[in-house]
């Protein structure tokens, strides 16, 4: 699969409410991430890692990454913090 070199990332109220903190592969930007790649494994932790689950192995080199911008690591730490926070779109250039 071709990745987009510009991702954009809207993260709505369903995985706002949908989302765990503290949870890199199951928060609400994770779970926005997810909905674009439904066949990828996404990690977001300072970085947005999307690479091929193989027969549920969590293995293998990363297919793409993104950096996280100022505005989606803010809206993380909130929601973390279980703080109240606001649906977001967002974009990020592939690295």
């Amino acid at each position: 699969m071709e990745f987009p070199k510009t991702l954009t990332v809207n993260v709505t109220e369903k995985e706002i409410k949908e989302g765990e903190p503290d949870n890199c592969r199951e928060c609400a930007v994770a779970r926005a991430v997810q909905d674009i790649f439904p066949e990828y494994l996404v990690d977001v932790d300072d970085k947005i890692r999307i690479r091929i689950d193989v027969n549920g192995r969590n293995w293998g080199v990363w297919d793409a990454i993104y950096p996280l911008p100022f505005e989606a690591e803010q809206f993380i730490r909130a929601f973390d913090r279980g703080e109240e926070v606001r649906p977001f779109t967002f974009n990020t250039e592939k690295q």
